[in-house]
């Protein structure tokens, strides 16, 4: 499935991007926050930063009990992000498809204007 995210900086696409991959998995409607994690993404060129964040993501819907269900992202000054995963109780919220297994390398594409992002990137399933 291939899935779009934009908005008016790099943090909010991102942030959008991590929004459409959780929806595609589950429905996180009535989901309990659990846990809040930091996730440090270190300094890589833009579409690296998306590759690497939306890999945690996918590690946080796979593994464990609690599931990613969001996630703020901020910009540091190194050029790397901090990405605040908020994770609810599994049996809080609902699957909706299959869980992805990958972000395609091949089919990742990140454009950069003066006001807008916009991503789009494979999920293999």
């Amino acid at each position: 499935m291939i899935l779009e995210a934009w908005g008016p900086n790099l943090p909010t696409c991102f942030e959008e991007a991590v929004a459409a991959l959780v929806e595609l998995c589950v429905d996180a409607v009535h989901a309990r926050i659990v846990e809040r994690r930091l996730v440090r993404i270190p300094a890589a060129p833009a579409s690296e930063l998306l590759l690497n964040l939306l890999d945690e993501v996918i590690f946080a819907l796979d593994i464990g009990t609690n599931v990613a269900v969001s996630a703020e992202i901020a910009a540091r000054d190194d050029g790397a992000l901090d990405m605040r995963l908020q994770l609810a109780a599994r049996g809080s919220v609902a699957p909706t498809g299959p869980a992805p297994k990958g972000v395609s390398r091949s089919h990742l594409r990140l454009d950069q204007e003066a006001e807008r992002v916009h991503c789009s990137f494979l999920i293999d399933v």
